[in-house]
């Protein structure tokens, strides 16, 4: 275990050489994410106050401000959405062709004895599907991730400054949620990693029969490869089938509470509105944020 968390931290410490240099995209895609999430939440503010101020209480004085408003905030975070892709497909990008490109100069390095040892499919699979899933990592997944880590923490205030009774619901909603994300990946994560194993053994015998193509040929051994790549073929399916079943069985739960803690907001927040704890406009922002966070 000690050996294994040893060669962990290394393979961190050569990731970060690469992050580094391009460290500074990855600054300005957090910047650019706080202030797009942070107008995303201010919209249900101005909402508020348009139902309270001036479809309820008839003052049409900011009614005009409201709408630029709105049509501002729209505006600034299409540019700024186009700006945090911008910063960070170009940082990912780059350090998934740095890897590549290091990791093809290192194999040019190794020695014939290595080769003897490992196949050619697996290198295949470390050279590009392992560098891709470093790649979406440093592009949309890692941007995603970030965008949610902010979006659920500026929610989560708006909604308790706002009413802390109300935001409990959706509060727990997505403490459930993440619980039952935590259950899913425990399932999920092996299976990723089989399917790589797979896909790996499959462009392993796809160039091993394309290169000898003559020797198959010249021994008659077409149906024996025929029958074995199947075989390979058959279980990579069922694995590829397997997640798709794990995430056909955990997302209806998922679906499911985007429509719950919207409409146990509606239940409750309706009341507190009825006995007056809350405003028409603030029951229509609270709505809002329900959705936002269970997206």
């Amino acid at each position: 275990i000690k050996a294994k968390s040893l060669i962990m931290e290394k393979n961190r410490f050569y990731l970060f050489g690469f992050v580094k240099p391009l460290l500074i995209f990855f600054i300005m895609t957090a910047v650019i994410n706080l202030i797009f999430v942070g107008l995303d939440n201010i919209i249900p503010q101005i909402v508020r106050v348009i139902v309270d101020q001036v479809i309820i209480g008839k003052n049409f004085a900011n009614f005009y401000l409201m709408l630029n408003s709105l049509l501002a905030i729209g505006l600034i975070r299409g540019v700024l959405g186009y700006a945090r892709e911008y910063f960070c497909d170009t940082a990912g990008s780059r350090i998934g062709c740095n890897i590549r490109k290091d990791l093809f100069a290192k194999i040019q390095k190794l020695s014939a004895n290595f080769f003897d040892r490992i196949n050619s499919g697996e290198l295949m699979s470390r050279v590009m599907d392992d560098v891709n899933s470093i790649w979406e990592l440093f592009t949309y997944v890692g941007m995603l991730c970030m965008e949610i880590a902010i979006h659920v923490t500026v929610v989560i205030f708006f909604m308790f400054k706002m009413n802390w009774k109300l935001a409990v619901f959706p509060t727990a909603g997505i403490l459930i949620c993440g619980f039952i994300s935590v259950m899913m990946n425990k399932y999920i994560g092996p299976m990723f990693g089989a399917i790589f194993e797979e896909n790996s053994k499959l462009n392993n015998m796809v160039q091993e029969n394309i290169a000898g193509v003559r020797t198959v040929k010249s021994f008659l051994r077409e149906k024996y490869e025929t029958a074995k790549f199947r075989k390979h073929n058959l279980k990579y399916f069922e694995l590829n089938y397997k997640q798709s079943k794990t995430f056909a069985n955990f997302n209806p739960i998922f679906m499911f509470a985007r429509v719950l803690i919207p409409l146990i907001m509606l239940v409750h927040g309706g009341i507190f509105c009825m006995q007056e704890k809350i405003t028409l406009g603030e029951l229509t922002a609270f709505m809002q944020y329900s959705m936002n966070i269970a997206w």
